[in-house]
């Protein structure tokens, strides 16, 4: 948050950040996140079972580290074809790569830290495109408007300029 100015009128520009995510609930003895739903998220049946066989990132205070949701075994699935379970956040097991703990631990990954699906930008004819790019586009607005304000582009006033995360 940034506050330029002061004074009547009292003002705020902000926009939404983050988006739906889990976060690691338990470290497994084999090395394993166990995980559940933080945030607003969907509240449709389906969509932790979109979190299925992806690729995530766990985002630590050292930067993120990749992870792979594991899935069931088809061969087991398809034997199983015309049961209809709905999978949930409590279904999930995230694979880091670690077969303890420790290691999950020295790769910097700790309880609460969120899991959010790895959704890259890509570029086509020398435009990008990627998840969240109107919300990503809306926050850099309010970014170059806050530095603008700051410079003394402000006009009368107090304004605040929020990038908000959390919400729901």
């Amino acid at each position: 948050m940034r506050t330029v100015g002061s004074g009547e009128p009292r003002r705020i520009v902000a926009c939404a950040l983050d988006r739906p995510a889990l976060s690691a609930s338990q470290i497994t003895d084999d090395g394993y996140l166990r995980v559940h739903r933080i945030g607003s998220g969907s509240d449709h049946d389906l969509w932790d079972q979109a979190f299925e066989a992806q690729q995530v990132r766990i985002l630590t205070p050292q930067g993120p580290v990749a992870g792979v949701v594991a899935r069931s075994n088809g061969h087991f699935a398809a034997q199983h074809r015309d049961e209809t379970d709905v999978v949930s956040a409590d279904d999930l097991w995230i694979d880091v790569g670690a077969s303890s703990p420790a290691e999950v631990r020295a790769m910097g990954i700790g309880l609460l830290d969120p899991v959010v699906r790895h959704l890259p930008t890509w570029t086509i004819e020398g435009a990008m495109a990627g998840p969240g790019a109107g919300s990503r586009a809306g926050c850099a607005v309010v970014a170059a408007l806050a530095e603008v304000a700051a410079g003394g582009g402000a006009g009368s006033g107090e304004t605040h300029f929020v990038l908000s995360a959390q919400e729901g």
